[in-house]
C-alpha cells in the first residue's frame, strides 16, 4: 500500500509543484490543503496519513 503524504501550504503554486514532484518520484498518494483548519479536518477524518509536510508560516495565526 502506498504511503500518504499531506501537504499543507498556502501558496498554490508551491503546493501544486511539491505534490507533482512527490508523485513523479515516489509511489505515494498526495493530499493537499491550503490552511491548517482544512488539514486538521482531513487528519481527523483520514484513516492513515504517513507524513505531513507543512509551511512554517501559516495564515490565520497557525504556525508549525
Amino acid at each position: 500500500m502506498p504511503k500518504t503524504i499531506l501537504i499543507v501550504e498556502d501558496d498554490d503554486l508551491l503546493r501544486d509543484l511539491t505534490a507533482e514532484r512527490l508523485t513523479s518520484l515516489y509511489a505515494v498518494i498526495v493530499m493537499s490543503c491550503a490552511n491548517a483548519d482544512e488539514a486538521l479536518h482531513r487528519l481527523c477524518n483520514q484513516e492513515l496519513t504517513s507524513w505531513v509536510m507543512t509551511d512554517i508560516h501559516m495564515p490565520e495565526a497557525w504556525t508549525a
